[in-house]
């Protein structure tokens, strides 16, 4: 987990850094069921949450990917603009060149 990235402040991370160190003890003194089935949860719902992710963000990766194929029948070298915004109606704004 990238603390940074959801907030700046160094209490975020401290307290991230008191829960994991504690999830760690509970894990070495709990019985050895409990913590599979709570490790299996916390899988299930990682992976709930990158499917919804994949499925909000799959919207833009087809719109790259008819970018890619576009220019890749058009030209012989590939362009990328690193700050292309797609709207809903197929217009782009701010295009810059790497």
């Amino acid at each position: 987990i990238n603390i940074k990235h959801l907030s700046d402040k160094p209490l975020y991370l401290n307290i991230f850094r008191v829960f994991v160190t504690l999830m760690v003890f509970f894990g070495s003194v709990a019985e050895l069921s409990l913590v599979w089935n709570l490790a299996d949860l916390f899988m299930a719902l990682m992976a709930t949450t990158n499917i919804i992710a994949i499925l909000l963000l799959s919207k833009f990766a087809i719109i790259a990917l008819k970018d890619y194929e576009k220019q890749k029948n058009l030209f012989s070298k590939l362009v990328y603009y690193q700050n292309k915004t797609v709207f809903s109606g197929g217009k782009t704004i701010n295009k810059k060149k790497l």
